[in-house]
């Protein structure tokens, strides 16, 4: 007993401490409950569209919930939206709201329930993109990952197999359109798991115009249609006609033909026999020496081919220059001024880049190709005038001989 007199105003002080601390700890409560004296939103989700959204919240069965206000911020102003809550029998219930004319971009929905004395619940957010012109603009429909083009006898039939890109997940459908060799437009629609597609009977000079369809989430409210991208054929390289070639016999051209060789024109080299052909003597034509000539219609060249076989191989041309010019009035106006020599070599090049010429290719060959050369151009220019500059053969005697030439560029 003597010990407990002693204690008891120690057990009394803990005892007013803890008294204290429950106080507080109830206060706490009880201004937490009267800070959001409403029940709060239970969920809110957002469906958005071109400009829009379709707004769902799921509320509690609070009977003191009598309004439901929606804010954000567009375009740095505030923004509301008020839905009157009218109930018979209070219970947990979803409400749908449309709201149209909403700024593109990221938007924050806020959700506040009250009562009919103001009060309010604590708030519920939820972050939604609302789409519009601007993400529009940057779609890119499915994409064409090759396109393999085919030639046949008959024009009509001519094949163009094109391989698609896989598809994205936004993407709905894809569109291509197409004109054949009739010049009908053709429209076929691409699904997202076709691969391959066949165009038969295509023109060479059209494109393919190709648009898709996206849908940005599984539940937008709105399909969105990407700007068209075209893309040309890549050009099918065939045979050129030679039958439209002639000589064009520009000042300080080599002659059309050389009677001292006792060969025959210039024509005999396009003329599609191998066993007739044009030479030239170095004593009346020493070399580097030009022939032009004109293939009759502007052609985008891919290839020329230079033969000269057999026995009269080395005297084929080794180094020599092609150069091309497009269709102009008058080709004499786009002549040389000077007689080329090795002299002026540098010069007559830089004449003939002024005069509007382009020059497809310098050929130097290697021995095993002599008597057939084929010069390859990375070109997509179209050019009708060619101008074949000879600067030297294998062997040492001045003299040249052609057999035949070819070409071959974008049908």
């Amino acid at each position: 007993m003597k010990h407990l007199k002693y204690l008891m105003p120690i057990i009394i002080c803990i005892g007013l401490l803890s008294c204290k601390d429950q106080l507080s700890t109830f206060e706490k409560y009880v201004n937490m409950q009267n800070k959001y004296v409403v029940g709060a939103p239970i969920s809110m989700t957002a469906k958005t569209g071109d400009r829009k959204a379709e707004l769902e919240f799921v509320i509690s069965a609070d009977p003191r919930i009598t309004k439901a206000l929606i804010s954000w911020k567009d375009e740095g102003e505030d923004v509301e939206r008020v839905i009157d809550i009218n109930r018979e029998v209070p219970a947990v219930d979803t409400f749908n709201i449309s709201i149209d004319a909403i700024g593109e971009g990221v938007k924050t929905f806020e959700l506040t329930l009250f009562d009919e004395v103001e009060d309010a619940s604590e708030a519920l957010r939820t972050v939604a993109f609302i789409y519009g012109p601007n993400y529009e603009s940057l779609l890119v429909p499915r994409r064409i990952s090759e396109i393999i083009t085919a030639e046949t006898d008959d024009p009509e039939v001519n094949t163009a197999n094109v391989t698609w890109a896989a598809a994205s997940n936004e993407v709905l459908e894809t569109t291509m359109s197409w004109t054949n060799t009739a010049g009908e437009t053709t429209t076929i629609m691409i699904d997202n798991s076709t691969k391959t597609t066949e165009l038969v009977g295509y023109g060479a000079d059209s494109k393919i115009t190709v648009v898709s369809k996206f849908l940005p989430e599984p539940d937008a409210l709105d399909e969105f249609t990407s700007m068209p991208l075209d893309y040309s054929y890549p050009g099918i390289v065939a045979d050129l006609d030679k039958s439209l070639w002639q000589y064009v016999g520009l000042p300080h051209d080599l002659p059309e033909s050389d009677p001292t060789s006792g060969w025959g024109p210039w024509s005999n080299t396009w003329d599609g026999d191998i066993g007739t052909g044009y030479a030239w003597l170095g004593a009346n034509n020493p070399r580097p020496a030009v022939v032009t000539i004109d293939i009759g219609l502007e052609k985008v060249l891919k290839e020329w081919n230079i033969q000269s076989p057999g026995w009269a191989a080395p005297w084929g041309p080794k180094d020599y220059e092609i150069w091309a010019i497009h269709d102009v009035d008058d080709i004499n106006d786009v002549a040389t001024s000077m007689n080329v020599t090795a002299e002026n070599l540098g010069d007559w090049k830089d004449e003939m880049v002024a005069k509007g010429w382009t020059n497809l290719a310098i050929s130097s060959p290697a021995p095993e190709d002599a008597g057939n050369v084929t010069s390859v151009f990375n070109n997509d220019l179209a050019f009708r005038y060619v101008r074949i500059l000879i600067k030297g053969t294998w062997h040492a005697n001045p003299d040249c001989i052609i057999y035949e030439m070819n070409a071959r560029g974008i049908k």
